[in-house]
């Protein structure tokens, strides 16, 4: 009996040390190093920001940040899924790469110029970008590359590559670090949104001239406009895009939302504490996500095991994430410290904010088992519902709880998107299995 027990100890660990070095959790663990590294060397960025400069310039400075995040968001066009989907099993993958970069380019530049020439109805406080033409030549340059990088990159998480993002998510970071003290006489939204234009500009250089023609033999950046070789793949992507639009507009937006309901005055500070909180709990958000996308890579290539992958990285995200959280909780007054005396105000909205991390366990999971089986329209129905309730909730309280309504509405509104997903659980017969 003794002897059966010990085995079974002995198979088990076997089996937890194989799952450990497998490419789910191995791509996983890499590419939360890589958004770990990158937002430590982001959360040193903000720190000299906000030493630099007043609240009041940080906040609309932050709110062109996240706008044109969220354009590139939107110029992206679910290409990252799609890369990661189908690029492991197309013929001519090269073509497939420069079509889909070809594509997000220019969405990227078309949607940049469309939301500036507009800024001045859907966006007043933004509406500098139609008056100062150095801010708008580095805002869209953001828009264009922050759209287009993040395709490079997945493409070495499709090729199982994962290390060559790491390089990448760096260096991005790295080049943003020396303005704000180079250049803190100048004006704050020009020096913060040009650097972040830098780090992604110079990131998707090197990764389209340097690490993929490495990776892909043959491979050469060039213009591909024969979109009909990609259609299953935009038909895939576009869905996704959908989704993708309407669930990163719960964050996305709430800088805007906090800057615009509470006022030109407040809501400026405002959007620039919670946008530093935020970016302080994203900290924690790398591991779900992380976890997903490489779920995502694997179960594109192996789909009969999607279920005992899931839950694999779903309890390596939760063991992760429970030391992370305590210690995030435990020490946010002495790490918003770090940004200045007036950021403490946001001490309290970094609460709801670390609980998003653990609803978006089971949030990213059960999107990426639907990205698998091609249920796109039901991501889109998660992924509206998730951002109507994140910014419907956020509005409802900000006037009344301040910062700390913003943050509520966040998790109530991932928490809505996880819950839109659970059907997934009941696999249909009609579900499509990975590309062979």
């Amino acid at each position: 009996m003794a002897g059966r027990r010990s085995r079974a100890v002995a198979a088990a660990r076997r089996t937890g040390w194989e799952a450990a070095r497998g490419p789910l959790l191995r791509s996983a663990g890499l590419l939360t190093f890589n958004f770990a590294a990158a937002a430590g060397l982001g959360f040193v960025f903000w720190v000299l920001a906000a030493r630099s400069w007043p609240p009041d310039d940080i906040g609309v400075a932050t709110a062109l940040v996240a706008t044109a995040m969220f354009l590139a968001g939107l110029s992206n066009l679910g290409m990252s899924f799609g890369i990661v989907r189908f690029l492991p099993a197309a013929p001519d993958r090269a073509a497939l790469m420069n079509a889909a970069l070809t594509l997000v380019g220019m969405a990227a530049l078309a949607v940049g110029l469309g939301f500036v020439a507009l800024a001045g109805i859907v966006a007043p406080p933004l509406a500098v970008l139609q008056t100062d033409l150095v801010l708008l030549v580095l805002f869209l340059l953001l828009v264009l590359f922050a759209a287009t990088e993040p395709v490079a990159e997945q493409m070495f998480v499709a090729d199982r590559r994962t290390e060559a993002t790491t390089a990448l998510a760096l260096l991005l970071v790295a080049l943003r670090l020396p303005w704000p003290l180079v250049l803190a006489s100048s004006a704050a939204p020009a020096v913060i949104v040009g650097a972040w234009a830098l780090g992604y500009l110079v990131s998707a250089g090197v990764a389209a001239l340097v690490l993929l023609p490495r990776a892909f033999p043959g491979y050469r950046p060039i213009p591909v406009f024969a979109f009909s070789k990609t259609a299953p793949m935009i038909r895939f992507s576009a869905g996704n895009h959908v989704a993708g639009i309407l669930g990163n507009a719960g964050p996305g937006l709430m800088p805007l939302l906090v800057l615009t309901l509470l006022g030109p005055g407040a809501g400026s500070s405002a959007a620039a504490h919670f946008y530093v909180a935020y970016a302080v709990a994203s900290l924690l958000y790398a591991v779900p996500t992380s976890g997903a996308t490489a779920l995502l890579a694997e179960g594109s290539r192996e789909g009969p095991r999607i279920g005992r992958d899931a839950r694999r990285a779903a309890a390596w995200a939760a063991a992760l994430l429970l030391p992370a959280t305590l210690g995030l909780l435990l020490l946010r007054d002495p790490i918003l410290g770090f940004f200045g005396a007036s950021y403490l105000s946001a001490s309290a909205v970094l609460v709801p904010l670390a609980l998003v991390a653990w609803v978006l366990i089971p949030n990213s999971i059960l999107a990426t088992i639907l990205r698998l089986r091609l249920r796109t329209r039901h991501l889109v129905v998660c992924g509206a519902g998730s951002s109507a309730v994140a910014l419907g909730v956020a509005a409802a309280l900000l006037p009344t709880m301040g910062l700390e309504g913003a943050g509520w509405g966040l998790l109530a509104g991932f928490a809505t998107g996880a819950l839109l997903a659970s059907p997934v659980l009941r696999p249909s017969p009609g579900d499509a299995p990975p590309p062979t």
